[in-house]
């Protein structure tokens, strides 16, 4: 998966490999996730009725706070898709209805959600820590930075660059196994180590919302959801397929 466009770590003003550990922001409780799975599957719903999202009038505090967050869906058990954005630019809560309807109808990889999926769609609202330079001189340079099952990883050399949430250490639990699969990802020789590699830790609070067992409520001139642009993703990046 490739950083968000609209949030490149390498980009000026992004953090660089010297740059101080950011600091920790507050971690979300219970409450404020299930906020941001509301926002998500009503952004979704609402997009069926030809109707913008809308947000509740009471958020939580930290819901005002700008921070990065992937949104990912699943269909019956199999992906349908996962847009995020690594460092977002306006208030999360905005940023999950975003997101939300972005990886329902436009990662280029997958068909877009359909009423019919509704009923087996889950939900997961993954928000990111803010992004932690790490040194990436050598593979054991990096290997002694990152922590397998926690840390997610973003890697760039060049225009090269690319990013796996923490949960994909499930698929690829070595060290080495999840590099190279991240090399090729970002379109890396996975044994050679290039010069001037850039690399970036973070962690993830994931809000899981599964499929509901109840048929979703018709919308009164549905249609198969809004347009796909015959481009890539609206914003933010697709996560790799795990």
């Amino acid at each position: 998966m490739a950083p968000s466009r609209s949030a490149d770590p390498t980009a000026p003003g992004g953090p660089g490999p010297g740059a101080p550990a950011p600091a920790a922001p507050a971690p979300l409780d219970a409450t404020a996730g299930a906020v941001l799975l509301d926002i998500a599957e009503e952004s979704i719903r609402s997009a069926f009725g030809r109707r913008p999202p809308t947000l509740p009038d009471d958020l939580p505090a930290v819901l005002h706070e700008c921070r990065g967050a992937f949104v990912t869906l699943h269909v019956a058990g199999a992906l349908n898709g996962c847009i995020g954005a690594i460092v977002a630019d306006e208030p999360l809560a905005p940023t999950v209805a975003r997101l939300a309807r972005s990886a329902a109808f436009d990662d280029p990889r997958l068909p877009a959600t359909t009423p019919a999926d509704l009923a087996q769609l889950s939900i997961e609202v993954s928000v990111l820590s803010p992004l932690e330079a790490v040194p990436a001189g050598s593979r054991e340079e990096l290997r002694s930075g990152v922590q397998p099952g926690i840390h997610g990883l973003v890697l760039a050399a060049g225009r090269h660059r690319g990013l796996f949430l923490p949960d994909v250490w499930a698929q690829f639990p070595d060290f080495d196994d999840f590099v190279g699969h991240l090399f090729v990802k970002a379109g890396l020789h996975p044994r050679h180590w290039p010069d001037h590699l850039a690399a970036w830790r973070f962690t993830t609070q994931a809000f899981t919302r599964p499929a509901s067992d109840a048929p979703a409520p018709p919308q009164p001139g549905a249609r198969p959801g809004p347009p796909r642009p015959a481009g890539g993703p609206a914003s933010g990046t697709g996560a790799p397929p795990h």
